[in-house]
């Protein structure tokens, strides 16, 4: 394929997030961060331009790509990611992850995700440590705004609720 998947990914991403005036992206496409491609900003308010006092959270987040011969019908995918991954969104505090399929043309796409808590995050590392990855199942992201806000909203959320879940025993 003749194309820059991850670019791809990370545009198709910025441009839904961007359709919606609750989330700010900041996404850096071929960035060298490890275990992250920038965040979302989630807001309490909708806007063009928001007020710091209305800021919720910034949300970790990491984008993957993946060229499929055609954009699959099914809501739910699983994709395998690195334990030292999960490990460092422990220590974040938590990271909503993206993988967006592309079709081969580059003009169809579907965007999957999964909200990495830190309790869950916790459990699963407990679970697998010694595994270096774990196939995490991902949801498709809603098509219209107020559902995709309601997404990050509520990672953002519950992000802020389980932070004391990092350092406590389960």
């Amino acid at each position: 394929y003749n194309m820059n998947i991850e670019l791809m990914a990370v545009n198709f991403l910025e441009l839904t997030i961007g359709r919606n005036d609750y989330l700010v992206p900041h996404i850096n496409a071929g960035d060298r961060e490890p275990s992250w491609d920038g965040d979302i900003e989630v807001y309490r308010k909708p806007g063009n331009v928001h007020a710091k006092e209305d800021l919720v959270l910034k949300v970790p987040i990491q984008v993957k790509g993946h060229v499929v011969p055609q954009i699959p019908r099914k809501q739910t995918i699983s994709y395998s990611i690195d334990l030292s991954d999960l490990r460092n969104y422990l220590n974040a505090g938590g990271t909503m992850f993206f993988v967006v399929y592309v079709d081969e043309t580059g003009t169809r796409h579907q965007i999957f995700y999964t909200s990495l808590l830190p309790f869950e995050l916790k459990q699963t590392l407990e679970k697998y440590g010694e595994q270096k990855t774990k196939n995490m199942p991902l949801i498709a992201l809603p098509q219209d705004n107020k559902s995709i806000a309601n997404v990050l909203l509520n990672c953002a959320h519950d992000m802020r609720k389980q932070r004391p879940a990092i350092t406590a025993d389960i």
